[in-house]
């Protein structure tokens, strides 16, 4: 289920809270979402993803 503004809400969160965030206004494949987040921290060397 798609929620207006949920994307705009957990980036701000996020943000506020110091977590690196990883998202897309344009994909609509949560999988191709994840699998381009979980590269781009590992290129960032985070600890935990």
């Amino acid at each position: 289920m798609f929620r207006a503004g949920a994307f705009d809400q957990l980036k701000q969160n996020a943000t506020k809270a110091r977590i690196p965030f990883y998202g897309s206004y344009t994909e609509s494949d949560p999988v191709k979402i994840v699998v381009e987040g979980v590269d781009t921290f590992k290129k960032e060397n985070c600890d935990l993803i």
